[in-house]
């Protein structure tokens, strides 16, 4: 398995090489190191069962090998203007050296973003275990929201009513009304109640309330 780690600078690539690294040793020995050149790695390797290659550049062999298949790629990437002035607090580079930096980076990206596995610096953040648990053992890549459950919200409410005419004035009403008929486990609203976790990779913000009936009586005059 021959894996390519080719995020944006300062966009949380060194996490994903990591996560990549701790799997792919799962399933045999792992041999990382930053370089863009396949057969010169391959020559290094010493006989590893997967090569893990970390840059923020390729070249055309690379490209095109990511672009066949034929090594698995993740691309993290954040908002320009925050890996610019990342890169020049942390490393002290100048703001056209930065630029340069994202320019080159872009560049190789144009060419290989469809067929990557694409990870927003955001939700590295937000989620890292979410992130990281779409990366499998053995190398495969799970795309986004294949395991999750559906969060949609639907709710079937139903009334009848009859009228009793009592007199020229008065006239009672009997009501029924049915909330939720179908008894779906809608989520609520977040600013309602806390999250809930459900170990399968779903947050949801709570249930929202079960099948309910209720009966009436109305006066009218």
């Amino acid at each position: 398995m021959i894996v390519f780690v080719a995020g944006m600078q300062r966009s949380g690539s060194t996490f994903i090489f990591n996560v990549a690294r701790e799997l792919l040793s799962r399933s045999g020995r792992v041999y990382a190191e930053p370089s863009i050149s396949i057969p010169d790695v391959l020559i290094r390797n010493s006989g590893a069962d997967h090569v893990i290659l970390k840059s923020h550049i390729a070249d055309d062999l690379l490209l095109s090998l990511t672009r066949h298949g034929a090594v698995k790629t993740f691309c993290t990437y954040r908002c320009v203007e925050d890996s610019v002035a990342s890169l020049m607090d942390v490393f002290g580079y100048s703001l056209d050296n930065s630029m340069a930096r994202i320019r080159s980076w872009a560049q190789m990206y144009r060419h290989i973003r469809a067929f990557a596995l694409n990870v927003p610096y955001e939700a590295l953040r937000r989620d890292p275990v979410s992130v990281a648990n779409r990366v499998l053992g053995n190398g495969y890549i799970v795309k986004r929201n294949t395991l999750w459950k559906d969060n949609s919200f639907f709710a079937f409410d139903f009334r009848a009513d009859k009228n009793f005419k009592l007199s020229e004035r008065f006239t009672l009403q009997a009501i029924v009304d049915a909330f939720n008929l179908t008894n779906n486990a809608n989520p609520k609203h977040p600013e309602t109640t806390g999250l809930l976790f459900n170990f399968d990779g779903t947050v949801q913000s709570g249930l929202g309330d079960p099948r309910q009936a209720q009966l009436g009586l109305r006066l009218i005059f």
